[in-house]
């Protein structure tokens, strides 16, 4: 005779216990707080938590700089990137 724990869905089965600390898979390699505070304060007092913020813009300026090129544009990730490019191109398909 088969048990009734051997038919049950997984579902209704008691969870295994969990671990006392997560095991990440990765984590971010972030730089000490200590070195940004004063950035994020600038941050927050402008309100500004997007895309063409004050920290927006000055970053583009300075890589424009850096490249000495005035066509500098940041985005939010690769595919947004990736778009606009094939856009500018007119690239179909």
């Amino acid at each position: 005779m088969i048990s009734n724990l051997a038919v049950a869905p997984a579902l209704i089965r008691k969870p295994p216990a969990s671990f006392d600390k997560p095991i990440h898979v990765t984590q971010p390699l972030l730089p000490p707080l200590e070195e940004y505070k004063e950035r994020l304060a600038e941050i927050w007092e402008a309100k500004w938590l997007t895309n063409g913020g004050p920290q927006h813009a000055a970053l583009e300026q300075r890589l424009s700089k850096f490249f000495d090129d005035s066509h500098v544009s940041l985005f939010n990730n690769g595919t947004i990137a990736l778009v606009t490019a094939c856009q500018a191109f007119r690239l179909q398909g």
